[in-house]
């Protein structure tokens, strides 16, 4: 049976929100080379970089429409995808609690879209095979998730700026310090829940940006 056509959620269902650039407005500083590993389309991510006077790169497994021209495509679980100079990592990774891949496969003709974020909506089309988003949503999936996501973690530079939402900060936090890094901080941010989704009432309050340094600089195999 034929997919649904790429056009019909065109939008990135996982952007960075208003609130968590807020936040991060405050933590990247001028002339730091910021590099998203899983940037989407890097809009926004890009745009604050411009602004504040960094330099922005980004990765994405996916080929989305429209993105920064300064997101190339990359798997973040290869160590050839980064920059080859200094750089540190502000990122928001697919969060392993959320349903964004029902439709890993591509949604069908029948697919009701309305209400719905999920990557395969929007991109029109089957994921990667490669793209983490396949291992989120179900309990079952959570040691794919954390395996892999320490595969693209060891690669990332000597700071890294992390947001995800808090019922999985811990995860990340203790993954962190096994590859080394120091927690300077945990930032909460209140961004806007969305109302009208399935499980709408159980989605969490509150995302956060962590913060953590690794002394000694660049990515690690261990």
């Amino acid at each position: 049976m034929a997919l649904a056509r790429a056009s019909v959620v065109p939008v990135h269902p996982a952007q960075f929100s208003p609130e968590v650039i807020v936040v991060l407005a405050n933590l990247v500083a001028p002339g730091e080379h910021v590099h998203d590993p899983f940037a989407g389309t890097g809009l926004r991510l890009g745009a604050l970089c411009d602004k504040i006077g960094a330099t922005y790169s980004g990765g994405d497994i996916e080929d989305w429409p429209g993105h920064d021209r300064r997101v190339a495509l990359a798997d973040a679980t290869v160590a050839t995808s980064y920059p080859a100079g200094p750089f540190s990592v502000v990122t928001s990774p697919v969060y392993l609690n959320k349903r964004l891949a029902d439709y890993a496969n591509g949604p069908l003709p029948t697919t009701k879209v309305k209400g719905r974020r999920d990557y395969g909506i929007s991109l029109g089309r089957p994921l990667h095979p490669n793209n983490l988003a396949r291992h989120t949503g179900k309990d079952s999936r959570a040691e794919a998730y954390w395996r892999l996501h320490r595969e693209a973690a060891k690669h990332w530079g000597g700071r890294v700026i992390v947001n995800v939402d808090s019922p999985i900060g811990m995860g990340w936090g203790s993954m962190l310090v096994d590859l080394g890094y120091v927690v300077d901080d945990v930032i909460p941010a209140h961004t806007r829940r969305y109302g009208g989704l399935d499980n709408a009432e159980k989605r969490a309050e509150l995302e956060i940006v962590i913060v953590a340094q690794r002394h000694g600089g660049e990515g690690t195999d261990g």
